[in-house]
């Protein structure tokens, strides 16, 4: 049985044509380039949320342990706010146990949170934790530092400034948050960190 015909196809389109092959090869190629990036942005996944997830996951549980050791106290040792507490009523100095104690948990967790693999766009928030843990274990060398001082004005001044630090440390914990939030989409208003109490203000 007899083949029916090809099709003819006219010179200028055909691919095998030596005078216009490069030109031709050359414009599919773009065309197919064009096509695979467009395809490839439209199927790109985002990866701020799956990095704010992680940071959700591995730090701030470590974050959650500041608190804890400030409001609710760990490991059998009081809050640190209550042992800050006392000593600004004078009912006596804190055992400094309590505050070694502290110092050695912060120092795990500065560890623990550098340690803490994440993507690149949570390390901004990653760099934040590390801020806001250093603030607080500041805040609690000036504390042991104050329990070693006699009742006066130089224990009121670093008594004030263990509640100074202690601020800092907290919003800056909510300025990691807020960015945290960021990654999943969320737009947050941008402002400077509110302004500390002045020593006055704090004095018991």
């Amino acid at each position: 049985m007899k083949r029916p015909p090809l099709p003819r196809v006219p010179r200028w389109a055909r691919l095998d044509d030596p005078s216009r092959r490069r030109t031709r090869v050359g414009a599919f190629a773009v065309i197919a380039l064009v096509a695979g990036l467009a395809i490839g942005t439209s199927f790109r996944v985002d990866p701020g949320p799956l990095a704010g997830q992680r940071f959700d996951e591995q730090v701030a549980p470590l974050l959650s342990e500041v608190d804890a050791w400030w409001s609710a106290g760990r490991d059998g040792h009081p809050p640190l706010v209550a042992v800050l507490g006392a000593l600004r009523s004078g009912a006596g100095a804190p055992t400094l146990s309590h505050l070694d104690a502290a110092l050695d948990a912060h120092d795990t967790l500065l560890v623990r949170i550098v340690g803490v693999d994440l993507p690149t766009e949570a390390r901004g928030a990653q760099r934040q934790a590390v801020v806001a843990v250093t603030l607080s274990r500041d805040a609690i060398e000036v504390l042991a530092r104050a329990t070693l001082v006699q009742p006066g004005a130089a224990r009121t001044e670093l008594i004030a400034e263990v509640t100074r630090l202690r601020i800092r440390s907290e919003q800056i914990m909510s300025s990691t948050t807020a960015t945290v939030e960021e990654l999943s989409g969320s737009r947050r208003r941008l402002s400077s960190l509110p302004a500390l109490p002045g020593f006055l203000e704090l004095r018991p």
